[in-house]
């Protein structure tokens, strides 16, 4: 008798899981099945690179986190504020960002807290992905246009605005109005007065579909001086490469403002305080 689809498909998934997974990884380039951090996080004590076992994440979330600049957030003194267990659960209890100044405060803490919580969420892929980061800058042409159009004028947007169009298509039908800059780290899209960079930052499998995803660090600047925006987007992978955008995580809520984040995440594999 002949099994149903489904079950078929997850005995094979099954299988090469168990017997073929760090074959892949080893033939594939990756020496390691962890979630990867290509692009350094830092706390007061290390400096997070490369895989981290997931075994860790409980330990570094008690450590300080290096502020880079950025000074303490007003109004959370003390050394223990200063840690992704306080942010995560004083960002979970509703706290918001009193103004944009405090919301800048906050990009470190987004940054590396961020980092953490989607290892967190990550599992081992059984279709690693075997490129450097330099080679998956490289392949920015076949990103999703979202991870441009929210910040187009409406009457550039509907130039973007095909179905599954790619990034290279939208940089394409602006012509002079979009400013790509592509090096061997970083995107860096240019639009008026707004600049968007975009940081391959941790690799692995975040939505538990057996194919390697991409989290991208994503800082949106108004050159005049203003923090618009940063967060993680995740480029969710298939066979034919990043198939879907979606933001994993955010930096927190701006009291007043209007539409709202999203919440802190529920993660299917939370890490106890």
């Amino acid at each position: 008798m002949k099994l149903p689809k489904f079950f078929s498909m997850a005995a094979l998934s099954s299988l090469l899981l168990v017997s073929t997974l760090g074959a892949m990884a080893s033939l594939q380039g990756r020496p390691s099945i962890e979630p990867e951090i290509l692009s350094p996080v830092s706390l007061v004590s290390r400096t997070l690179y490369g895989p981290i076992p997931k075994a860790d994440l409980k330990i570094l979330r008690r450590e300080g986190i290096a502020l880079d600049g950025y000074g303490a957030i007003p109004g959370w003194p003390g050394v223990d504020s200063l840690t992704c267990g306080a942010y995560i659960s004083h960002v979970s209890r509703g706290w918001q960002a009193k103004s944009y100044l405090e919301y800048k405060h906050a990009r470190p803490f987004t940054r590396t807290c961020g980092a953490l919580e989607i290892i967190a969420q990550m599992i081992a892929p059984v279709v690693p992905r075997a490129a450097s980061k330099s080679d998956i800058v490289q392949e920015w042409h076949l990103w999703p246009a979202s991870v441009v159009t929210d910040i187009l004028e409406s009457n550039d947007f509907g130039e973007c605005g095909l179905q599954g169009m790619i990034l290279s298509g939208c940089a394409k039908a602006l012509g002079q109005k979009i400013d790509i800059q592509v090096n061997d780290e970083v995107i860096r899209i240019i639009y008026g007065d707004i600049e968007r960079t975009l940081l391959p930052a941790i690799r692995g499998d975040y939505n538990a579909d057996g194919y390697d995803d991409l989290a991208v660090w994503q800082e949106t600047v108004d050159m005049r001086g203003t923090y618009k925006d940063f967060r993680y987007i995740c480029l969710l992978g298939a066979a034919e490469g990043a198939a879907r955008l979606e933001t994993c995580f955010e930096g927190p809520q701006v009291a007043g403002e209007w539409p709202p984040r999203a919440p802190v995440p529920v993660w299917r594999q939370p890490i106890q305080l």
